[in-house]
């Protein structure tokens, strides 16, 4: 079963035109045009998914498309799911090749330069480099990962996730100040045992 459902065709004209079968309002603006940040609105993926790519490319061609998801709105890396896919589509139909680490790259500046969530780039990567059949094993702070093959005599297993009726977006939670909080301990941890435990602020 598909997640997320993202349908687009490019446009010669440099417009975005995208609607959301999920919200009654559609994102429309013209690439020329540096939209704001809009608190609360979905299409701020969108936005930042434009202007991360702007930052290294010349973007020309934009695009119609149709947006639709089957997780609960700020659940399992929906938002980092749904601004990978706008990268891949703005890449696609401008002919702009990326590395996937580049794409990881992208999708954590939207969410942390445009949206400003102080989050690392776990669930990007989750999403970009994962395998069927694979467990990822990643360090953060390197962007070094390995993908661990399932064993041949592994049990068969189910994963059942189970939605608590409760939606929220972390940028009207208290997510960043608990990032702060964690940050300041690390300090007082270096201070008093002299181990580094700060993580590197580029990542977090």
């Amino acid at each position: 079963m598909l997640a997320l459902t993202w349908v687009y065709t490019p446009r010669e004209d440099g417009y975005i035109n995208v609607h959301s079968l999920d919200f009654p309002d559609k994102e429309y603006f013209h690439l020329s045009h540096e939209s704001d940040y809009v608190p609360g609105f979905w299409g701020n993926y969108l936005r930042g998914a434009v202007l991360a790519l702007q930052q290294d490319f010349v973007l020309k061609k934009g695009l119609s498309g149709v947006v639709s998801g089957k997780l609960p709105i700020g659940g399992l890396s929906s938002s980092a799911a749904v601004t990978t896919a706008y990268l891949m589509a703005l890449c696609d139909v401008n002919d702009i090749e990326v590395s996937k680490m580049d794409l990881i790259k992208y999708s954590h500046w939207v969410e942390t330069k445009f949206i400003g969530l102080k989050n690392g780039i776990l669930d990007q990567s989750a999403n970009i480099l994962s395998m069927d059949n694979h467990l990822m094993v990643m360090d953060c702070k390197t962007n070094e990962y390995e993908l661990i093959e399932k064993g041949v005599d592994m049990p068969e297993f189910e994963v059942i996730v189970v939605y608590s009726g409760i939606s929220k977006q972390l940028m009207g939670t208290d997510f960043n100040n608990r990032v702060d909080e964690i940050r300041v301990s690390g300090l007082l941890l270096e201070e008093l045992s002299g181990i580094e435990f700060t993580p590197s602020l580029d990542k977090v």
